[in-house]
């Protein structure tokens, strides 16, 4: 699993990477009611929002940290935010294509995010 600073995290095999939102910042924003997610097909440039949270008091737009083409999202998160709740590492928003795999060498390992959050 690999990071963004953005907190955003992803799954990668081959060109193909689940994306979600880390355990950090979901315990940092508080609890998540809705999520604004991208049409599958649409083609998401590096630092466009690839999608929006809406939590209990605020809400945030997340900046896709890799460009590529939406090919699926979550069913599960689009008829019930809660389950990121249960488990926000557990359940990607969306898959994705990913066009440039190249910016996978910018993201952070698990060990590198965890001294970036100061944990």
């Amino acid at each position: 699993m690999f990071f963004s600073k953005e907190h955003i995290w992803l799954e990668i095999d081959g060109d193909i990477a689940e994306v979600g939102l880390s355990k950090y910042k979901k315990d940092k924003m508080g609890k998540i009611v809705f999520v604004d997610m991208p049409e599958e097909d649409d083609v998401i440039e590096k630092g466009d929002t690839l999608f929006g949270i809406e939590f209990a008091k605020t809400q945030d737009e997340f900046l896709s940290p890799v460009t590529g083409t939406v090919i699926a999202c979550d069913e599960d998160v689009l008829d019930d935010a809660d389950v990121l709740n249960d488990d926000c590492e557990g359940n990607f928003i969306v898959k994705m294509k990913l066009d440039k795999l190249e910016e996978i060498e910018e993201l952070l390992s698990d060990a590198e995010y965890k001294e970036f959050c100061g944990s």
